[in-house]
């Protein structure tokens, strides 16, 4: 063998070495699987992997119908440099401003939808607009935005770290991007809330109208006299009470009565009072007795422990406790501790009969009160509330009828009563209902309401002679008249051949509708009368309604309907400009921006087109 074969022969690599590279350089290929399948499989990451890396620039040229290089959006600057963003370029700031879409609420911006094309576009426009125009957000106006959404920097570090490829960097471009749009519009906001004072009046008058009338008050006691002479006999007028509507008629029943029996525990306690209460309900083992009397002496402060008025002190040191209305817990804690427990027991008997008669279980009172201890107090005597509530009685008070109101016969009063005298329970034994008492009891009142209601309809027939004298009755239709204030006053008057009784025409001057009465004082009779009688707000200048009576019958009255006005501007309240300018300030800005910067609006786009050669190809294509 020649010395070249063995120099080439020396750069051969041995067996081992050989090896040792084929399995360094090759993709070793797992057990039992095919070469052709893994290599599959190897080729499919990669794609995967490249797709991930390259984004949304590659997946957009695959979905590119043109050239990519091609303005996607463009627009001029205010400054009048064009700009303009291919499609790649467009829909990689699309996907960064979608990366805040939970965050525009909170940030007041509700109507971006970092979905829609045409919302990224103007918020693209917007903000190179705010930058051409000097708007600027600084490191700590974005830092207390971001703190004030995430609270602290740990949670923000945690969410940006939360969301695929998203860095803290990009993120907070992003974030100063929208704070520059949301800085911008509020600045033109302040501009664009300009109102016009003239029409805020304007439009605060329209909902406060002012209206005037003329009218004629006839007092019923003027014509008692006259219809005294007719007042039927006692069998006449019983048949016209009872000819009267039902509600008209409730005004001569008796009241509501009710008789009641009372179970008393009576204070205070003697050595062995309540024991047969404790043995029939004993008090839990495990009850804390000492929080129990604390609490039975908040809850009862005002009606057990109430310091009598004659108290007084008999030394300097008690003479500030003395002043006190109500005695100290620790003046009655031996009372509060020795009543307490009583009280509790008493409290599960009253559930217990209550749920008796829930039941439909008959409850011997008698029997109960003699089984546990109790004094039974019972006159059988029906009271109403106002009697009740007068009761003179160690266990009762002022609230005695107001307990048992709506209590129904044969049932227990809702609560017991605590009293210095002891404690009570009530059950109500008979009830009575409002009814007409006998005739001969009530026949003055009836005679003297006929007597007002004859008044009051022959006070109604003589003004109803005024109106006939303003225009001219037609048999089958209704009777409208319309006249003047002169005509009103001559028709009022007791001159010429109409003379039969004299009045004076009175003005109610300019008000709005609702009339408050000054502090103290009462509402005019006619205000009174008026805001009964609504329609009268709604009829025409110079219209006469019908002569109505008032609700107590004690005037009648013919209104002239007068003219009305705007109110007064020196009638407008603080609030009521605040509340007006608002409203204003606010539509003026909605109509600015709808016609300018507003995201949803066609007029803004034709502006930002007008003004700014604004062009978005996915519009233009649509």
């Amino acid at each position: 063998m020649s010395k070249k074969h063995q120099d080439d022969d020396s750069q051969i690599p041995s067996p081992e070495e050989l090896s040792r590279q084929r399995e360094e350089d090759t993709i070793v290929v797992p057990k039992g699987q095919s070469k052709a399948k893994t290599f599959l499989i190897w080729g499919l990451m990669i794609f995967v992997l490249f797709i991930f890396s390259v984004g949304g620039a590659f997946q957009d040229s695959l979905t590119s119908n043109g050239d990519s290089t091609e303005a996607h959006l463009s627009w001029t600057s205010l400054d009048g440099e064009a700009h303009a963003l291919d499609r790649a370029t467009f829909y990689t700031k699309k996907r960064e401003y979608s990366r805040l879409g939970p965050i525009y609420p909170i940030l007041g911006m509700q109507e971006m939808n970092a979905n829609d094309d045409a919302d990224v576009a103007r918020m693209i426009v917007t903000g190179d607009l705010a930058r051409s125009a000097g708007v600027r957000v600084t490191d700590a106006d974005l830092a207390d935005t971001i703190l004030g959404i995430f609270q602290t920097g740990e949670q923000y570090s945690g969410w940006v770290t939360s969301q695929r490829g998203l860095s803290t960097k990009g993120f907070e471009t992003t974030m100063r991007d929208v704070l520059l749009v949301q800085r911008f519009m509020r600045l033109l906001s302040l501009g664009a809330g300009s109102i016009d004072h003239d029409e805020l009046v304007t439009r605060w008058q329209a909902n406060r109208t002012e209206y005037s009338f003329e009218y004629i008050e006839a007092l019923t006691a003027e014509f008692k006299v006259e219809v005294e002479a007719g007042l039927p006999d006692s069998a006449e007028l019983e048949a016209w009470l009872k000819a009267l509507p039902a509600l008209e008629q409730s005004q001569f029943n008796t009241p509501e009565t009710w008789s009641a029996d009372f179970a008393l525990l009576s204070f205070p306690v003697a050595e062995g009072a309540g024991a047969l209460l404790l043995a029939a309900y004993p008090r839990p083992a495990e009850e804390d007795a000492a929080q129990k009397g604390l609490d039975y002496y908040n809850a009862f402060i005002g009606s057990r422990f109430v310091r009598p008025v004659e108290t007084e002190s008999e030394d300097a040191e008690s003479e500030e406790a003395d002043l006190s209305e109500f005695f100290s817990y620790e003046e009655v804690e031996a009372a509060c501790l020795a009543e307490s427990p009583l009280y509790n027991s008493f409290a599960d008997w009253h559930l217990d009969i209550q749920q008796q008669v829930a039941a439909a279980t008959e409850v011997d009172l008698a029997a109960e009160c003699e089984r546990l201890g109790f004094t039974l107090v019972s006159d059988g005597t029906a009271r109403n509330l106002e009697d009740w509530n007068a009761l003179e009685a160690d266990w009762a008070d002022g609230n005695t009828g107001n307990a048992l109101r709506f209590t129904s016969a044969g049932r227990f009063g809702a609560s017991l009563r605590v009293q210095p005298a002891g404690i009570t329970v009530a059950r109500v034994s008979e009830k009575f209902a409002p009814a007409l008492p006998p005739f001969v009891e009530i026949e003055s009142d009836v005679a003297a309401s006929w007597v007002n209601d004859a008044a009051a309809t022959r006070a109604k027939f003589t003004l109803e002679g005024v109106r006939d004298r303003i225009g001219q009755r037609q048999a089958g239709e209704p009777f409208e008249p319309m006249t003047t204030p002169e005509q009103f006053a001559a028709a009022a008057s007791n001159a010429g051949d109409h003379a039969q009784k004299d009045f004076s025409v009175k003005f109610r001057d300019y008000e709005e509708r609702f009339v408050q009465p000054k502090p103290g004082a009462e509402l005019a009779a006619i205000d009174e009368f008026l805001r009964f009688n609504p329609q009268l707000f709604e009829l025409e200048e110079g219209r006469v309604m019908e002569a109505k009576p008032a609700r107590d019958k004690e005037s009648v009255f013919l209104v002239l309907v007068g003219p009305t006005r705007p109110a007064a501007v020196s009638k407008m309240q603080p609030q009521d400009l605040a509340i007006q300018r608002s409203q204003m300030m606010g539509e003026s800005v909605r109509s600015f921006f709808v016609s300018t910067f507003e995201f949803k609006s066609p007029e803004s786009k034709a502006f930002l087109e007008e003004n700014f050669d604004y062009f978005l190809k996915a519009e233009d294509d649509a």
